[in-house]
């Protein structure tokens, strides 16, 4: 498993710095350090909607993004007339680790030196009754590389290897007690016949609900409506067709919904029934 996250890895740090006019990377070699092993760490993500299914990269990413607020080495990337990146960061990959990584990078123009630590954090999701669990693993190596300015020196690392290392351990030991949050929309859709005309269905919506408004741009959708939830507005979206002596009505809500590792959800099904019965009850109203 450390020989498949290590080898993904080195190909990501190559893979950062092409993008940088014509400069490339110098070659990488990582050493690594045997770690000591430590208890995994167990989070819970409950699910309370029925056909809801939580995706494990979205798992994996709620987690990753959270990490460098527990470092005390802020992630700073300045381009200006040649890149500088210095600082800890960390990612997510839907192949079972999220690494974090404290960097030290300049660019020399002719070659960009890269002076780092590595730690490969494995995780594995299952799926339990009412939701997904995640099992995080402390990593047992980590990996450095040292890189050169170009000339004869190298670039020396972030701080010293126990700072390093003492930062990681607290950002670890940070997780077990972190609420993490996935963020995502639960589409809604829906299509029912109705005896009355386009025209006063549209009217009920437009009564009910109210014409929605982008917060954005404040234009008004045509046949968009607001439903409000949770003090949140999300659009509605309805199209009304003639059938036979009356109509026929298409809705979608796409209804955002955060997630939590402490076990909570924003939506219900509840919630889900009460949209769907209000939008029929404005349709035949």
């Amino acid at each position: 498993m450390i020989k498949q996250a290590l080898s993904i890895s080195i190909l990501g740090v190559f893979l950062t710095g092409c993008g940088v006019g014509t400069t490339q990377l110098t070659p990488i070699q990582l050493t690594p350090t045997q770690l000591n092993n430590k208890k995994p760490i167990k989070l819970t993500f409950k699910n309370s909607l029925k056909n809801l299914k939580i995706d494990d990269s979205k798992i994996a990413w709620s987690i990753s993004k959270e990490l460098p607020k527990f470092s005390k080495y802020s992630f700073e990337r300045s381009f200006g007339s040649l890149l500088k990146i210095k600082g800890f960061s960390s990612s997510a990959s839907a192949s079972g680790y999220i690494t974090a990584k404290y960097e030290n990078t300049e660019d020399y123009g002719s070659s960009i030196g890269r002076t780092m630590t590595l730690y490969d954090i494995n995780y594995n999701i299952k799926e339990i009754e009412g939701g997904k669990q995640i099992e995080i693993h402390y990593p047992i190596k980590k990996f450095t590389t040292i890189g050169t300015n170009g000339v004869n020196g190298t670039i020396p690392p972030l701080d010293t290897s126990a700072n390093i290392q003492q930062d990681f351990d607290r950002i670890f030991s940070r997780i077990s007690s972190t609420n993490f949050i996935i963020q995502d929309k639960y589409p809604i859709k829906g299509e029912f016949n109705s005896k009355y005309s386009s025209t006063s269905i549209y009217a009920n919506f437009e009564r009910i609900f109210g014409s929605y408004k982008s917060d954005a741009t404040k234009k008004i959708y045509k046949d968009t409506y607001k439903l409000d939830l949770n003090n949140k507005i999300t659009p509605i979206y309805v199209k009304v067709y003639p059938y036979r002596n009356g109509s026929k009505v298409q809705y979608s809500v796409d209804l955002p919904y955060t997630l939590n590792s402490n076990g909570n959800m924003s939506i219900s099904e509840k919630n889900i029934e009460e949209i769907k019965r209000k939008i029929e009850k404005t349709v035949n109203d």
